[in-house]
């Protein structure tokens, strides 16, 4: 049975549910009962033109439920009201039975093709409610005639025979990308091929994010307070040393827009509604110039678009929608809810020791070559190359939202500037503080928030710094130690 059939029976299926869902709540509720008969006659009409839904049809399941239906028209049409409210739960009932039969019948036959890290996890990825795997495809050869998970792993050769048996998808787990993109060319693979790894490695290659996103979901949320902003918050503010338990919301390249969406992202769960009293906001003095979506570091709307649902401003929004529309299809057709969650724990150890370790390193501007110090002079004009007024006054309205968010739920607002290196702050040019600190008086006139600034502190050396501007692990947690003696708690 082809593919968008299958799609359509469900969606059928499903429609009904929540018809009956209504139904059951009405007294004599016929019109919505002649859309279930409707969408009944409809998926029969469907089945018919396919041998294994003429089995369907003419199954003992399909058979009984056709009957109950038949019956509670006939209560209808006799306007039995005892006998309609009684026969409207036997079908409903008996409905859940009909439409799991259904389902598991219909369930998407999925090849997988490759042997990676991620192919032993597929019991994790795909949902076996929605499709079963009837072969593994090695592309090594190493692994052919065995088993994995009690399916037969095929050699290569072979997959031209086996790509004329029935199934429906056809999901790439092979780190091999030129040998997938000559198999994604493949006439009988057209609309049928799913390149997992593809996207994976949009969602998720950015391991900074998704370590600490993957540490959000699957940990108890019961904190009383939340950080956002930029990488100076990430590396800077070690949480863990902070008074009362924060979760560190800050990410590399995170604008004041996703800031605010991460926040409320956070802010939806029960838990964080009912503990958190404090959020610090880390800005930089460029921070009201500056659009993620707009910037050369666009692409990242890629990390945020899963949790948040929103591009911004992204100009390749279009062209990036239809990408996650695709990959939202194929996870409701095919895979676990949290899918690249389950894919990526197998490498979050990795990831964590990696992070820690470039965490870990010094700077000592002194020890620099005169080419490295260039290159950092260039990372702090860089970061100041921004102009935007139109950007500007966005972000003033992002800022003026959140705060007045956050003071209607009574939770305190800390902004927050990090420290800077020596270095850093030698070649930051004025005006952008003048105009930062400019508009963060005219948001003290209207909202009641603390604002510490240790851009020019002089508590913080070079050591404690591990390139220009980012603070390291010995640093970040002197840092979180100075907030605890500052912030009025």
């Amino acid at each position: 049975m082809e593919t968008a059939y299958k799609s359509l029976i469900i969606s059928h299926i499903e429609r009904m549910g929540r018809i009956f869902e209504s139904s059951i709540k009405k007294l004599n509720p016929k019109e919505e009962f002649n859309q279930i008969i409707d969408l009944f006659l409809a998926i029969n009409k469907t089945l018919e033109k396919y041998d294994d839904g003429k089995e369907l049809i003419n199954g003992k399941v399909n058979t009984e439920y056709s009957d109950l239906l038949v019956d509670t028209l006939e209560a209808y049409n006799n306007n039995q009201v005892e006998l309609i409210n009684q026969s409207l739960i036997n079908t409903k009932r008996y409905f859940n039975i009909w439409g799991d039969n259904l389902k598991r019948k219909l369930k998407y036959k999925v090849i997988v093709f490759g042997m990676s890290n991620i192919t032993l996890l597929t019991e994790k990825i795909v949902d076996p409610l929605k499709a079963d795997i009837i072969y593994y495809v090695d592309e090594t050869g190493k692994n052919t005639g065995r088993y994995l998970n009690n399916i037969k792993i095929i050699e290569f050769k072979d997959l031209s025979d086996i790509l004329l048996k029935p199934f429906d998808y056809f999901i790439n787990m092979s780190a091999n990308n030129n040998i997938a993109k000559k198999i994604q060319g493949y006439k009988l693979l057209k609309n049928r091929f799913i390149d997992y790894i593809f996207y994976k490695k949009l969602i998720v290659s950015n391991a900074e994010f998704y370590v600490k996103h993957v540490d959000f979901v699957l940990q108890e949320k019961k904190y009383t307070g939340l950080l956002t902003g930029l990488s100076y918050v990430q590396k800077g503010i070690d949480e863990k040393h902070l008074k009362g338990d924060f979760f560190n919301l800050a990410y590399p390249g995170q604008d004041l827009f996703y800031d605010f969406e991460m926040f409320k992202y956070a802010f939806q769960f029960r838990e964080i509604q009912e503990n958190l009293q404090h959020v610090i906001i880390g800005l930089s003095y460029f921070s009201f110039h500056y659009d993620l979506s707009l910037s050369t570091n666009e692409f990242k709307v890629h990390y945020y678009y899963p949790v948040v649902k929103t591009m911004h401003n992204n100009k390749k929004k279009k062209e990036y929608q239809i990408i996650h529309d695709q990959l939202i299809e194929f996870q409701e057709k095919l895979f676990y809810e949290h899918h690249f969650i389950e894919s990526f724990k197998s490498e979050k150890a990795y990831y964590d020791e990696l992070i820690h370790n470039s965490h870990i390193q010094q700077y000592n501007c002194q020890m620099r070559t005169k080419e490295e110090i260039l290159e950092d002079i260039s990372s702090v004009k860089q970061d100041y190359n921004k102009n935007y007024p139109l950007t500007c006054i966005e972000n003033k309205k992002i800022l003026n939202d959140y705060l007045s968010f956050l003071t209607k739920n009574h939770i305190k607002p800390i902004i927050v500037v990090c420290p800077t290196s020596k270095l850093y702050q030698a070649f930051t040019p004025i005006s952008f503080r003048d105009e930062f600190y400019e508009i963060i008086g005219d948001f003290r006139s209207e909202y009641d928030f603390q604002f510490l600034d240790y851009y020019f502190s002089n508590e913080f050396d070079d050591a404690d710094f591990y390139d220009i501007s980012h603070i390291g692990l010995k640093g970040s947690q002197k840092f979180a130690k100075i907030l605890n003696r500052d912030i009025e708690w």
